[in-house]
């Protein structure tokens, strides 16, 4: 529902940066890589290399190739 609803990009945003507070706050690193993963699709510019390079930096510590195939 997230990307498919494509209303207002703000809102999108809003909700994107809630979801990674809200995974950071409960300390779920799976939640927060799809958090950083969703809001990367939401810019096509540097700021949306950047939460690529958060999913690959969190991932560094994870065997799981499924987690750090989300940075790629």
């Amino acid at each position: 529902m997230y990307l498919k609803s494509k209303p207002d990009s703000i809102l999108l945003k809003y909700y994107g940066n809630t979801y990674i507070c809200k995974a950071k706050l409960e300390n779920n690193t799976k939640e927060l890589i799809r958090g950083y993963e969703l809001m990367s699709y939401l810019y096509s510019n540097e700021t949306g290399l950047k939460y690529v390079d958060s999913i690959l930096s969190i991932t560094q510590q994870f065997p799981n190739k499924k987690f750090k195939a989300r940075g790629l």
